[in-house]
């Protein structure tokens, strides 16, 4: 990768997204991946680094059968010390996040309203969209963080209340939102992988089958964008993808040359047809409704004026 891929956000640093998604298999081959009745399938929880406000990769993935917890897994996810992890509500657990705290490790992860939030000090903000910027310790008696965390309340432009928690005290209310916001690239990447990968569609209903498949489907991506990023290329990570796919079996000479041409005409975008009017009659054979080029109004058969 070139140095600029690697110093991640301008003004955030170093973001890595943790997440989970599915994929169902069918009721009769992965009763091994059972979950509920009627409901077999397995997961890829993954680390997605946001390299650029541009530019995001997976660099590590864990497959699991779909009865694994995300808080389970994400010890293994949660490794670099300079970086900063983003969360959705289902990896809150007070003692993790105690642990995070006690190694230096920033995270920022929405909570529900059933997180108790006991305030310890008030911030004043400017900012219009942020409801709340405090100093908070969560939880209950029974089950209180022994650290305290920084809440940030905001709504975004649907008027949806979001409540992050966070240890970033060097933003401002307005960068935590932003930072926050972040987290939904790899909803972006997790619906590009299904769409354009077909991961949804298995080709095993084997376990090493299926870890394959989801390996084989993150190494695809990750190839494409490589392509897109050291060639310099305007063409999109679908588009390179899908011409290497097409000149796999040619010699890279051949795929360079077709990755950067230029486009041979630019559209001047969608026209009224300028086509003459049919000089010929039609026959509705008796059956038909017909409308000559041009003709505004079609021809009724006289099958139907009866």
């Amino acid at each position: 990768m070139t140095p600029e891929f690697k110093t991640g956000h301008p003004r955030l640093g170093k973001l890595h997204v943790i997440d989970g998604s599915c994929i169902h298999l069918g009721p009769t081959f992965g009763n091994w991946a059972y979950v509920t009745q009627n409901r077999n399938q397995v997961k890829f929880h993954t680390r997605l680094v946001v390299a650029s406000p541009d530019e995001a990769f997976p660099d590590k993935v864990i497959p699991s059968t779909g009865n694994v917890d995300e808080r389970e897994v994400v010890m293994e996810l949660v490794t670099d010390p300079e970086a900063t992890y983003l969360f959705d509500r289902g990896y809150v657990d007070y003692g993790k996040m105690d642990e995070w705290l006690d190694k230096g490790i920033s995270f920022a992860m929405l909570i529900n309203d059933q997180n108790k939030a006991n305030i310890l000090e008030i911030y004043n903000t400017a900012s219009e969209k942020v409801i709340i910027d405090a100093r908070v310790v969560l939880g209950t008696k029974q089950t209180q963080m022994r650290n305290f965390v920084r809440l940030v309340g905001f709504k975004d432009e649907e008027s949806r209340l979001y409540r992050i928690v966070t240890n970033r005290w060097d933003l401002s209310a307005d960068e935590v939102a932003e930072l926050y916001r972040n987290r939904w690239v790899i909803e972006l990447f997790f619906k590009w992988l299904k769409l354009h990968l077909r991961v949804v569609k298995l080709q095993s209903t084997k376990p090493q089958g299926i870890w394959n498949q989801i390996f084989f489907a993150m190494t695809a991506y990750c190839l494409a964008l490589y392509v897109q990023i050291m060639e310099q290329t305007k063409k999109s990570t679908w588009r390179v993808l899908e011409l290497l796919r097409i000149y796999s079996e040619r010699s890279w000479d051949t795929f360079w040359k077709v990755l950067h041409r230029e486009p041979q005409r630019a559209s001047k975008g969608r026209k009224k047809s300028q086509l003459p009017r049919s000089p010929e009659l039609l026959n509705d054979g008796g059956v038909a409704y017909v409308k000559p080029v041009g003709e505004k109004r079609s021809k009724t058969a006289k099958y139907f004026k009866r």
